[in-house]
């Protein structure tokens, strides 16, 4: 008889990395999912106590860190089994990466504090790399049960999506998609100057498809570097219109960023352009170079250089046969990050 899990966090399938998780959680336990999105402290204890008699466990999945002085209540006064994901750090990512509050400052301790009474929270952490658990590790000087989880794809969806082309694109275009949240660890700045280095490589065409942190100073910089020719910006799209885009793309990009955090992700676009057979370059890193091998699945560059950036995607555009990368790139999803791999791994939890 499969265990039964309690799963519990806000926007529970509206997240890319939740929607397979608790797909793959149905696989393997009996699962109950139920959305913090308007709940309180007190009302997620609520919720707990009421299925405490019903389930053998509880997962909190990304992102809802805020509920963690609740869960480590539950925890104290139940005794129950508490998984929980740790896909992200609230302080490496508001305080490290995007720089939205000083290291010192009293909203960095506070997100600090609820990282820190988040995994005291859990019996067992969840992570995607092996980098990120170290950070966490070392960071927050956890001693609790700590397994990997990758970002993983369901392939026989993604075999189900239709390209379907950007209408800043014609046939005659090598097509150069970015998505994203124009956070510091996407490093847009990066593709803007690479795009400047390729310049007078007309058929070469950028179009940076979202909205967020950065976005108006990238704008002004496309304006200010003389690449609107080059470059186009058009508005975040819904999920599965954006896998179709990307499939329609002759080549995706990764992340460029300076931050360490940059150095410690596999970031989900990367996962979801290889499974669609897209070729992908992103900037070089362990957690990746881990499982893609340059020229053969994927194209490497220097991090936050544009001028490798460039040179690298002038080396794509020259690739003769560049559905081989595309192929090579499916494969290492297929083989490590893909919904059955990802159920095998949640049987140990």
């Amino acid at each position: 008889m499969k265990k039964s899990l309690l799963v519990v966090g806000i926007r529970l399938r509206e997240y890319p990395r939740n929607v397979v998780l608790l797909n793959a959680l149905t696989e393997v336990f009996g699962t109950t999912e139920v959305s913090l999105n308007n709940l309180s402290q007190l009302g997620l204890l609520k919720v707990l106590f009421s299925y405490r008699n019903n389930v053998d466990g509880v997962m909190l999945v990304q992102p809802a860190q805020r509920f963690a002085p609740a869960l480590l209540v539950f925890r104290m006064v139940s005794g129950m089994t508490i998984i929980g994901d740790a896909f992200t750090s609230i302080y490496d990512t508001l305080v490290n990466d995007r720089a939205l509050a000083r290291k010192w400052s009293l909203k960095a301790a506070y997100y600090f504090v609820l990282d820190m009474i988040f995994v005291q929270a859990c019996d067992t952490l969840i992570f995607d790399t092996e980098e990120h658990k170290d950070f966490f590790v070392n960071t927050f000087r956890i001693k609790r049960r700590c397994v990997i989880v990758p970002v993983s794809i369901d392939m026989e969806a993604m075999k189900n999506i239709t390209a379907e082309p950007l209408p800043t694109w014609n046939e005659s275009y090598f097509r150069v998609l970015f998505w994203g949240y124009y956070i510091p660890l996407q490093g847009v700045e990066y593709i803007i100057r690479a795009a400047v280095v390729l310049k007078d490589h007309p058929h070469i065409r950028f179009t940076l498809l979202g909205g967020g942190q950065t976005k108006n100073e990238m704008v002004e910089l496309v304006a200010t570097m003389g690449v609107k020719k080059n470059i186009a910006f058009l508005p975040p799209v819904e999920h599965e219109e954006l896998l179709r885009y990307t499939k329609g793309a002759d080549l995706m990009l990764g992340i460029f960023g300076k931050s360490e955090k940059a150095g410690r992700v596999i970031p989900n676009k990367i996962i979801e352009s290889a499974a669609l057979g897209v070729p992908i370059v992103t900037g070089r890193s362990t957690p990746v170079e881990r499982f893609f091998e340059e020229g053969e699945n994927i194209f490497f560059c220097n991090m936050s250089d544009p001028e490798d950036l460039a040179k690298v995607i002038l080396k794509a555009y020259n690739t003769k046969d560049l559905a081989r990368i595309g192929r090579g790139g499916q494969e290492v999803v297929s083989r490590h990050f893909s919904t059955e791999h990802l159920c095998h791994i949640l049987k140990t939890l």
